[in-house]
C-alpha cells in the first residue's frame, strides 16, 4: 500500500516536471491527485473489520538448553496437555505433564533424555488415553521409556 502511495506521489512530482505551466484547476481534478485524496480518506475511514484471527499471549516461558516442550492432547478432550523434559543434573531428567496450568503428574528418570523433533504419542494399551514414549541414556546403554501420565504407571 505504501508503495502504492509513493508511486503515485511520483507520478503526481513527474506530470508537474513534464508540463511547465501549472494550472490550478488542471491541478485539483487531476485524477492521480484525486485518486490520492480519496485513497487517504478512504484508508483513514474504514474501521479494522478484516481482523479474523486475534492473537493473544496465554503464557510466556523461558526456554532454556536444559528444557524442552512438546504440547499435544494425551486424553481426547480437545485440551492439549505440555510435556515438559528437563535436564536437572548431568545424570537426572524430568518429565511433568501439565493441563490448564496444573500439573497432572511427574516423574524423575536416572540418565539424560534424548532430545529429538518430535517426541512418539500413541495408544499402549486398550484405554481412551495416549503414552509418552522417549528415549534416554545411561551407563553407555540406550533405554525406551513409556509413561501413561493419567494411570500414573510407567509401562516399561
Amino acid at each position: 500500500m505504501i508503495k502504492k502511495s509513493i508511486h503515485l506521489v511520483k507520478t503526481f512530482v513527474g506530470y508537474f516536471r513534464v508540463h511547465k505551466k501549472i494550472d490550478l484547476l488542471k491541478t485539483i481534478t487531476n485524477p492521480f491527485l484525486l485518486s490520492l485524496v480519496i485513497t487517504l480518506i478512504v484508508i483513514i475511514i474504514i474501521p479494522p473489520i478484516f481482523n479474523k484471527y486475534k492473537i493473544v499471549i496465554l503464557n510466556q516461558s523461558r526456554i532454556t538448553p536444559d528444557v524442552t516442550y512438546y504440547y499435544t492432547d494425551l486424553n481426547s478432550d480437545g485440551i492439549s496437555e505440555e510435556i515438559e523434559f528437563r535436564q536437572i543434573r548431568e545424570n537426572f531428567f524430568g518429565v511433568t505433564v501439565k493441563e490448564k496450568e496444573k500439573v497432572i503428574n511427574e516423574w524423575n528418570f536416572e540418565g539424560k533424555f534424548i532430545r529429538f523433533k518430535k517426541t512418539l504419542i500413541a495408544k499402549a494399551d486398550n484405554d481412551s488415553t495416549r503414552s509418552i514414549y522417549f528415549l534416554s541414556f545411561e551407563n553407555n546403554k540406550l533405554f525406551l521409556n513409556c509413561l501413561n501420565p493419567f494411570e500414573n504407571k510407567i509401562l516399561f
